[in-house]
């Protein structure tokens, strides 16, 4: 487009100095240049003028920044292996390639007995963004997900999903999901010595939304449903657009 242009103005000026110069020779053979170039800028306008723009997630103002209510529950809702988008493992699998932790590569889609998935779980000592609880019929395998756009930590936040998490659970992820994979606010939300263990013993991520949109991306061209295709894609959208 901007190659296009700059032939465009050029051209024009060369048009305008043989105007000046009263050459209607040259200027007649100057218009057919201008027209000639104004085919592919006309060309590519009108792409942009008629490319749909339409998103579902822009129905409601400011949706893209709603953790509670838009984010949380559609990625539980892509990462369900019963999900009503009917994939299956597919987005549950390639977050499970993302996390990259050799022990939950036996908790693929394809090896589980049992799988659970929960938004806003309340824990008396508060509210878990996602939780799926899953069995390989072996072992159990709990991930949790506190998902964190625009909102501030709370106080001792990640460390009361880390008692809660150590006392229910013997094996356990928490994944800490935010716009730029910034660390939790330390001592504030967690103390630094049990953030450290955490990662050290890999029971703690640090996700960013450009990885869940890469996710996305490598997930998109292998949904068998032109509809979940479509409003995956529009989420992604909204991803690249308002959060990176």
């Amino acid at each position: 487009m901007q190659k296009s242009l700059v032939t465009f103005f050029e051209n024009y000026k060369l048009f305008k100095l043989d105007l000046d110069l009263k050459n209607s020779v040259n200027s007649l053979k100057n218009i057919r240049l201008l027209l000639n170039c104004y085919k592919p800028i006309k060309e590519k306008l009108s792409k942009i003028n008629n490319r749909d723009n339409f998103n579902v997630f822009n129905i409601y103002k400011n949706a893209w920044k709603d953790e509670t209510r838009t984010h949380s529950p559609f990625l539980a809702n892509i990462f369900d292996i019963n999900g009503s988008h009917n994939q299956g493992g597919l987005f549950y699998n390639e977050l499970i390639n993302l996390l990259n932790i050799e022990k939950l590569n036996s908790y693929k889609a394809e090896n589980l007995s049992f799988y659970k998935i929960e938004t806003e779980l309340n824990i008396q000592t508060g509210r878990i963004d996602i939780i799926i609880n899953m069995y390989n019929n072996e072992h159990s395998y709990t991930i949790a997900i506190e998902n964190k756009i625009y909102a501030n930590d709370e106080p001792k936040q990640l460390e009361r999903y880390y008692n809660y998490l150590e006392k229910n659970y013997d094996n356990y992820l928490l994944i800490y999901l935010t716009i730029d994979q910034h660390k939790p606010s330390m001592p504030f939300s967690i103390n630094q010595s049990i953030y450290s263990s955490l990662l050290k013993n890999k029971k703690l991520k640090l996700l960013s939304y450009r990885q869940i949109s890469t996710l996305l991306e490598y997930t998109i061209p292998q949904i068998n449903s032109e509809n979940v295709k479509n409003i995956v894609t529009q989420y992604q959208d909204i991803i690249k657009k308002e959060l990176l």
